[in-house]
């Protein structure tokens, strides 16, 4: 995920031969890379404050002696507990901010710091959860048996985006919270995708990008979606066919997503 400043990005994973999943950090301007966590654990889901400060995550570090992920059960409740940690962007004053052994992961800041939400099945199911930084004290945001998943606030705050299959279909798909009342929508309309992924704000508030197959098909790409105008786009991007987890910095006109597949000049 690219910092607000689209200077820095932070992502987790493992180096060959490691045991478990670390946090790490690339600086355009140094062109140099760092890893920021170095447990036998499983560190993830890394998100930058607004300032750039800060970074949140999930590690199983001191609940949990997993050192592996697995992508094929990775929305289900109930397994490997793990909490939700916050460092400086050096890696440095690592705190825990939540505790106990629960599936707490995919955390966001709130725009102002102050909270951060996060994936949670203290419930029984995975729902959204929400943090005070200052005093610890935790809320349920959402609180129905189905899967809520990756949250992330727009920039003025006003409106938290997930992705959710508290629908009709039972599908991922895009979720819009108004934040002050809590009201939901589904933009998008159940047959356009078989599965949406994200969802990422982009600066003017309005669009998100996206990561999702269309309905009868398999192949992921990226999208954006326009809120006011319900229009998708689809962002092609020359040698590659697949596409997920896209971050988008306008100012320097630079996209990070991820991709199975490897260019044939690497």
């Amino acid at each position: 995920m690219l910092d607000y400043r689209g200077e820095q990005v932070v992502f987790w994973g493992r180096q060959l031969g490691e045991n478990g999943f670390n946090i790490w950090r690339y600086d355009f301007h140094a062109n140099s890379l760092r890893k920021l966590t170095a447990d036998r654990a499983v560190s993830g889901h890394p998100f930058w404050s607004n300032d750039g400060r800060q970074i949140v995550y999930f590690s199983t570090v001191g609940v949990s002696n997993a050192t592996e992920w697995f992508r094929h059960d990775q929305f289900q409740p109930h397994h490997a507990a793990r909490n939700i940690w916050l460092m400086n962007s050096d890696g440095s004053q690592r705190t825990q901010l939540t505790h106990g052994t629960h599936l707490d992961e995919h955390p966001c800041f709130s725009p102002d710091g102050k909270f951060v939400v996060f994936v949670s099945d203290r419930s029984g199911s995975m729902n959204l959860w929400r943090i005070a930084i200052s005093t610890g004290e935790l809320d349920q945001l959402t609180t129905h048996a189905s899967l809520d998943y990756r949250p992330i606030f727009s920039p003025t705050g006003d409106r938290l985006a997930f992705f959710s299959t508290n629908n009709p279909a039972h599908s991922h798909a895009l979720c819009v919270m108004n934040w002050k009342t809590g009201s939901i929508t589904f933009p998008i309309p159940d047959d356009v995708f078989a599965w949406v992924h994200g969802p990422y704000w982009l600066p003017d508030g309005k669009t998100l990008l996206l990561h999702g197959a269309l309905a009868g098909q398999s192949v992921c790409n990226l999208w954006f979606f326009h809120l006011p105008s319900r229009q998708l786009e689809r962002l092609t991007i020359p040698e590659f066919s697949s596409t997920a987890h896209g971050s988008l910095s306008i100012p320097n006109h630079r996209l990070v997503y991820d991709s199975s597949e490897k260019l044939n000049n690497l």
